[in-house]
């Protein structure tokens, strides 16, 4: 049987990557893009899947995203989202992360999906003490975690998870922080990387994460679609980094000087006002919040051995996303596209 796979989010950083290993597998690959939006294969060739435009809210859009012959079977990767580390809730976050995946879902029960893979994240998991290592849960709370973006991923996976207790192939990847080459400029971390490549980094904040490049993230759904077991979920990580390490593997791998003063997070949290005040003047999101500063000081340890068991989910070395992220930069640098 023909099989189609549908990628939502197929424009961001993540879906880019899914949408290129999909078609380098030979598999026929929809992209649902925003108006506006262009795939660009990360690759540098000039393969495209087959666009399809809409908005994940929209009923319509979903419907057509979906639509197949009789003989045709279809998938689904529900990578699109709104990431925010605002300190205030934003509606638009909500509307986008739980009613569009409930849009999707719905869609895709009357499409008689195939197979339904979520792309949620490691912030949809409550926070557990200092040192304990994170597993796969079954149950999400929005109540159990902390910030805007959170609570919906946990609502949304949650979801996800009830589908498929009702009878839908439906399962559940969870990315830590992704990093890596050919991400978009307003990335977090990316935007950081480039502040650091341009000398712009003196000084930076202590505190760490669990960081995972941005390939392994898209291979590791590839496996979760091809193997993973329905009404399941996996952590999809990498390892807890410092900042300071993140940014000495940029530095090695550029050949610059080190990054060598770092503040205190309790310190930093004096110059969020000043900070918010700046973003606002310049109509621009500001780099660190309350809520991103959180994130920086949590537990952060999670285990990746479930994803490595039955997807065959692995990782790479910092040192090698740093490798090749720089080269990335340089590209765009050379190009004055940054």
């Amino acid at each position: 049987m023909n099989r189609i796979i549908a990628v939502t989010g197929a424009a961001g950083h993540l879906g880019r990557f899914v949408v290129s290993y999909l078609m380098a597998a030979g598999e026929k690959v929809r992209a649902l893009l925003l108006s506006g939006e262009t795939y660009v294969n990360p690759d540098g060739s000039k393969s495209a899947p087959e666009i399809y435009y809409g908005d994940i809210r929209d009923r319509a859009d979903v419907d057509a995203l979906l639509t197949r012959d009789s003989g045709t079977e279809m998938n689904v990767i529900h990578c699109a989202g709104l990431i925010s580390i605002a300190d205030r809730d934003d509606p638009r976050v909500y509307d986008v992360n739980v009613n569009g995946t409930k849009t999707l879902l719905a869609a895709a029960k009357d499409a008689a999906v195939r197979r339904f893979v979520y792309v949620s994240s490691v912030h949809a998991l409550p926070e557990l003490p200092k040192g304990t290592v994170q597993t796969e849960i079954s149950r999400f709370d929005p109540s159990q975690v902390v910030g805007d973006y959170a609570r919906t991923k946990a609502i949304a996976t949650q979801a996800v998870l009830d589908e498929a207790s009702s009878g839908m192939d439906a399962l559940v990847v969870h990315p830590s922080g992704i990093i890596g080459p050919d991400s978009p400029m307003s990335g977090k971390m990316m935007k950081l990387a480039v502040d650091f490549f341009k000398g712009k980094m003196p000084i930076a904040v202590r505190g760490g994460f669990d960081f995972v490049d941005v390939r392994d993230v898209a291979k590791g759904i590839l496996g979760a679609l091809r193997s993973g077991r329905g009404g399941e979920t996996y952590l999809l990580t990498g390892r807890f980094y410092m900042i300071r390490e993140f940014l000495d593997a940029l530095a090695a791998a550029a050949g610059k000087a080190r990054t060598r003063i770092y503040l205190p997070i309790r310190f930093t949290r004096l110059f969020i006002p000043l900070v918010t005040l700046i973003s606002r003047i310049r109509k621009s999101s500001p780099l660190f919040t309350r809520y991103s500063l959180y994130t920086l000081s949590q537990n952060a340890l999670f285990s990746h051995a479930k994803a490595a068991s039955e997807l065959g989910y692995t990782t790479r070395s910092l040192e090698e996303t740093a490798r090749d992220t720089i080269a990335w930069l340089t590209r765009k640098l050379e190009k004055n596209e940054i």
